[in-house]
């Protein structure tokens, strides 16, 4: 029996414990509780949008023994953080963590799901989410999703009249009132015992995937997922069941899966690639008849047996990061994540790899991610985080969060991270020449879609990286450095053409992108938003300004 607990606010520090520093390729920040604990596992599940990161630590001793808890950061101004826990909890808090707007969600071992929005005195509980059904042993809230006035809950373990375990998902929407309430309940068609529904979710406008990695279609827990879309009349009917083109036993297809517009990633962690099983990623797109077919198989560069790529899929806009818990060379492997920019014929393209700038052997760094815009967050649950102390805090758990974004001159690194010595600003030309040294000093693989990517396998910590990008010590923009690359026209100097650039696209943001963006557009790096708010406004000038007539080497 798991405890319940109440509302605690507190601060933490971003890379203020050892084992979770700001340094490295593209990292902006490591974050880790204050008050770290041995498997607290922080960074199990996370979220990042609107300028801030959610993430969950589902053994926290907050409130009782494994009673959990969410940590909730600011990514602007100020590097306090709130901590969250739900007024009554059946444990394993922050299994699940999701962020839409001015609204948090989080799920727990118990059949409930806990909904959080900012107040005057922090971020409060306001609503408790439970299946209409009252089923105890569903493992309701395994998964979230949310998206504007929908979210959806799924229950893995749930038995229904598919069989036990069969597994489902709920779904809520929010009513003119304001008020939370169940509108459906979501089932395989062709669902068996065991098939583990639910065990992933995601949303966007009218389409909800949801993955069934122990669905035994082509062989034992081959997986599957499905596609279920809102009709007209507000119902959720199911148009699709995926399946990958080389579909096999134990792949797990469906273990993650990803959705916006008209494209759905569906991780599959034991997929083979050559005969090894490092994972896999598949990449699903409705044809011109609407029938949802396979576009692109992603494998990792250079990828071994049990990398488990695949095990987390974020995706938001053109851009994809792929999880990979166990990618690197030691027997548990350092874990890394994976950037994919979709180019213009709409295949995807591997554009970086992160890792984090303080490697360890089985923290399971990749073993899930976020992304918004041009910001991605990967958890390291298993991560050892050194106190206050001096003590190590073993599988407390760390994330870290990192800029990505396209590689339009193909020159193996993200245009975001680069033009480091006029970022930084005096002193820093130095940090621009190291970052270019540990790029060549690194191995660079081209994968199976003909990716470059830099530093895809790292054996150890380099102590000589220096932050690739700037961060002030209060959070992230403005403040000692900028975030972005100001850049934008590549030239290798900040001049006229950057300016003119900003200055087009000035005072437009995410609702409100440059003409040809879809909306919303989070991903608005090139187009000006230095400080990768997601808007283009006279922070991003005065950045520019203080950048101009810099040269990048």
């Amino acid at each position: 029996m798991c405890a319940w607990a109440r509302f605690i606010v507190g601060s933490l520090a971003l890379g203020s414990a050892a084992g979770a520093s700001a340094t490295g390729p593209c990292q902006l920040a490591g974050l880790v509780a204050p008050d770290a604990a041995a498997g607290d596992r922080f960074g199990r599940a996370v979220d990042v949008g609107d300028r801030r990161v959610l993430s969950g630590a589902i053994f926290d001793d907050a409130t009782g023994d494994n009673s959990g808890s969410a940590w909730l950061f600011e990514i602007t101004g100020s590097s306090v953080g709130t901590r969250i826990v739900p007024g009554d909890s059946g444990g394993l808090f922050g299994r699940s963590v999701a962020l839409e707007r001015d609204l948090a969600i989080v799920g727990a071992c118990a059949p409930r799901a806990y909904l959080f929005a900012p107040t005057e005195t922090g971020w409060t509980q306001f609503a408790t989410l439970e299946p209409w059904d009252g089923h105890l042993t569903s493992q309701y809230g395994w998964s979230v999703a949310l998206v504007t006035d929908t979210l959806v809950v799924g229950a893995p373990e749930d038995t229904n009249e598919n069989g036990g375990g069969a597994g489902s998902a709920y779904v809520f929407e929010r009513d003119p009132n304001g008020v939370w309430l169940q509108s459906a309940k979501l089932l395989a068609s062709d669902g068996g015992g065991g098939d583990a529904l639910g065990t992933s979710v995601a949303i966007h406008d009218d389409l909800i995937v949801a993955g069934a990695p122990e669905d035994d279609p082509l062989g034992f827990a081959s997986g599957s997922a499905y596609v279920f879309e809102r009709d007209p009349n507000g119902a959720w009917i199911e148009t699709a069941k995926l399946l990958p083109s080389d579909h096999g036993f134990i792949d797990q297809f469906g273990g993650a899966v990803a959705v916006q517009d008209q494209t759905v990633l569906v991780g599959a962690h034991r997929a083979p690639d050559a005969d090894e099983p490092t994972g896999a990623v598949y990449i699903f797109e409705p044809d011109a008849q609407g029938q949802w077919v396979e576009i692109q198989k992603l494998t990792p560069p250079e990828g071994e047996n049990s990398d488990y790529f695949g095990v987390s899929v974020a995706l938001d806009g053109d851009l994809a990061v792929v999880g990979a818990e166990n990618y690197g060379g030691t027997f548990f492997g350092y874990g890394a994540a994976f950037v994919y920019h979709r180019q213009p014929d709409r295949t995807w393209r591997l554009v970086g790899t992160l890792m984090a700038d303080d490697p360890q052997d089985g923290a399971e760094f990749g073993r899930s991610v976020a992304l918004s815009g041009n910001l991605a967050v990967v958890g390291a649950p298993f991560h050892d985080v050194v106190d206050s102390d001096g003590n190590t805090q073993v599988d407390a758990g760390a994330a870290y969060v990192f800029a990505v974004g396209p590689d339009r001159d193909e020159n193996g690194v993200m245009d975001v991270c680069e033009c480091r010595a006029a970022v930084e600003g005096v002193g820093a030309a130095s940090g621009d020449d190291q970052s270019r040294d540990n790029q060549s000093r690194h191995d660079q693989s081209r994968d199976r879609q003909g990716a470059v990517s830099g530093s895809p396998r790292r054996e150890g910590r380099d102590g000589n990286l220096v932050p690739a990008v700037g961060i002030s010590s209060q959070g992230y923009g403005g403040g000692d450095g900028f975030v972005g690359n100001p850049d934008l026209d590549l030239d290798r100097r900040v001049g006229m053409g950057d300016l003119l650039i900003l200055l087009a696209n000035f005072g437009h943001d995410r609702d409100n992108p440059p003409g040809g963006l879809p909306t919303p557009s989070a991903a608005l790096h090139e187009y000006g938003d230095l400080d990768l708010d997601q808007d283009i406004d006279l922070q991003d000038l005065a950045l520019m300004l203080a950048a101009y007539d810099r040269a990048c080497e």
